[in-house]
């Protein structure tokens, strides 16, 4: 299981949108597309489900379950 890390995800969080060096990594290197799931952590135990929903050359959102 890959699990990334998010340090400021706050409990009313829904969406979060990663910036480009990130987005570039989650796309490009893991290969990552629309529709995919992902695990993320925000280091203080808490574990999120998160769902890919748009990809863009320099942008990548992750709705949050």
């Amino acid at each position: 299981m890959q699990l990334f890390y998010f340090e400021n995800i706050f409990p009313d969080t829904d969406y979060l949108l990663l910036d480009k060096e990130q987005s570039r990594h989650m796309t490009k290197v893991l290969r990552k597309k629309v529709g995919d799931q992902v695990h993320i952590t925000d280091g203080r135990g808490n574990l999120y489900l998160g769902t890919i929903s748009l990809v863009t050359s320099n942008k990548c959102g992750i709705d949050i379950a």
